[in-house]
């Protein structure tokens, strides 16, 4: 190929296109991409396909490529220490947009300082501090500027921080679906609890993928939110509005999403209002409750779920068994967990030992069901597979056996394999040992 050509609804929606997480290492500079990208409106796309219909077509177009390194990209950090811990709660959005970008970020960054202040004022009750960031290269640079910050601060992340809540493009004109935002299973009930109380409706959710700045799950950081109140699919039509991941209703950000016309009258100050009252209730919960607000026996179940999935899908292909009874071993020890979060008293001590043994067992979780191998790496963006190690079982059931592809898949599936029977077998002898 010699040029991309997508075409778009009505407008064009500036996008990023590689899928590079972040800055690239030498390994991953032939992943950049090489050939010039080109949008083009639905109309100019119909004339073109018209046109191709009736024969070859000849088309001039122009266009510069730019890849290149950019020094002093601004991130702006502010913490809200709680007394007597180190421990907080990321919270995040990106500050670049394109064009005005009202709704995305402008109504997010809004909403940040809003929690911020409010949090602040209830400063003596919060168990865990807050730190607040912005981000910068969130599209030009796909996440580069979370990505930076994770790899400089990887230490500190994985030893501090409890959770990471994410906020991006809040508050939109007709943006009534808040149902299906984004989460992990761990972080679900909070999210539900939060929707549920603050929005009256039945929270459904649907898996964060590899988008909206996730650059802290190798790390192992539980995460809630990203993209969160999106458009009425029904309503949306056919317009461009990034719709992602498995939703029934959830139709996207608006069809001025990464366009000019992302301007101040895109938003609705009741539906920011009752956005910003979902973040800080999901704050609340997790700087001020006495133990972390997370169910780790739900992730213990999807974990559960695909591996029973897999073992039908493999049949006498590969024997998950073991992997299913290890996991139903650790089923009781993250329930028993659970548990006493839920009931811990405020007593300093106690508090402090739950939330250690609920951060090394929610890291241990999230590495397995969202992130490669390499925590120290980014994968690349888009979708995951619920356990990515074993994502090699799904290619090795559709290869013919006996088959150089079935063998190399084979081989795949067998090293993640050993990898989630490792880290599984670890994580229930820590659990049994700080029972």
């Amino acid at each position: 190929a010699v040029v991309a050509v997508f075409v778009h609804d009505t407008n064009i929606h500036n996008c990023p296109a590689s899928d590079i997480w972040g800055a690239p290492e030498e390994s991953k500079a032939d992943c950049l991409t090489h050939i010039p990208v080109i949008n083009v409106t639905r109309e100019c796309g119909d004339q073109l396909k018209e046109a191709m219909a009736k024969g070859p077509v000849t088309v001039r177009m122009e266009s510069t490529v730019v890849n290149e390194w950019r020094e002093n990209c601004p991130i702006l950090q502010a913490d809200l220490k709680a007394e007597g811990t180190d421990k907080f709660v990321l919270f995040s959005g990106h500050i670049d947009s394109w064009d005005l970008g009202a709704m995305d970020n402008g109504s997010a960054n809004a909403t940040q300082v809003e929690c911020a202040k409010l949090l602040a004022e209830v400063k003596d009750q919060l168990k865990r501090g807050l730190r607040v960031c912005f981000w910068s290269g969130h599209s030009q640079g796909k996440y580069a500027g979370s990505a930076w910050y994770a790899d400089h601060h990887f230490e500190e992340l994985e030893e501090n921080c409890v959770a990471h809540v994410n906020i991006d493009s809040v508050g939109g004109m007709n943006a009534v679906v808040v149902e299906e935002a984004p989460v992990i299973p761990s972080t679900h009930k909070l999210a539900a609890e939060a929707v549920e109380t603050v929005c009256g409706v039945k929270f459904v959710g649907k898996k964060i993928a590899r988008n909206s700045d996730q650059s802290f799950l190798g790390i192992g950081i539980p995460s809630v939110f990203g993209t969160f109140s999106e458009q009425d699919v029904n309503a949306t039509k056919d317009a461009i509005t990034f719709k992602s991941g498995s939703t029934s209703r959830a139709g996207g950000l608006g069809w001025w999403w990464h366009t000019e016309h992302d301007t101040l009258d895109k938003l609705d100050p009741a539906l920011l209002e009752r956005d910003c009252k979902v973040y800080l209730y999901t704050l609340l919960r997790l700087t001020a409750d006495n133990a972390l607000p997370l169910c780790l026996k739900d992730s213990v179940l999807d974990m559960e779920q695909t591996v029973s999935h897999l073992q039908q899908l493999c049949a006498d292909r590969f024997d998950f068994t073991p992997l299913q009874q290890r996991l139903q071993a650790l089923l009781p020890l993250a329930q028993a967990l659970d548990e006493k979060a839920a009931a811990c008293k405020d007593c300093p001590g106690e508090i402090d030992r739950l939330v250690r043994i609920q951060m090394r067992a929610s890291q241990s979780i999230t590495r397995l069901t969202f992130h490669e191998a390499n925590i120290y790496d980014f994968d690349r963006c888009g979708a995951i597979y619920p356990i990515p190690a074993l994502a090699a079982g799904e290619r090795l059931a559709l290869t013919c056996p006996g088959s150089s592809r079935y063998y190399m898949a084979q081989t795949e599936l067998m090293r993640g394999y050993n990898l989630v029977m490792g880290q599984l077998r670890d994580l229930i002898r820590y659990l049994q040992h700080h029972k």
